[in-house]
């Protein structure tokens, strides 16, 4: 389960951004997020923005590594001109991990 937010986030009374949280239950350690996914729908990496554990906001690029400790918040900012519809949705993080690739996906609603 992920928890799915729209924002205003430069303040200017427009939502212009969803948020995606979620939280790291596997373990510590660095992965590279490939991709995201909203809906099956592909996320331009120059659109979002990551906020791992306490640590600043961080440009998404899929060729660098994250790393997470066990039991932090994950907060992946998605610019997005009026966010997302009411209802259910999904987010696909495809990752690698060593030399493995797996995807993932986290419902929920707004």
């Amino acid at each position: 389960m992920a928890d799915f937010s729209n924002i205003d986030k430069d303040g200017d009374g427009e939502i212009d951004h969803f948020v995606v949280d979620i939280k790291n239950d596997i373990g510590t350690g660095s992965a590279t997020i490939k991709e995201l996914k909203i809906d099956g729908v592909p996320i331009p990496s120059e659109k979002v923005q990551l906020v791992v554990g306490n640590r600043p906001a961080k440009d998404f690029d899929p060729t660098s590594e994250i790393y997470s400790t066990y039991g932090d918040k994950i907060s992946i900012h998605v610019e997005k001109e009026g966010g997302l519809e009411e209802g259910e949705h999904s987010l696909q993080v495809t990752a690698a991990i060593g030399w493995r690739t797996q995807a993932v996906s986290f419902k929920g609603e707004i």
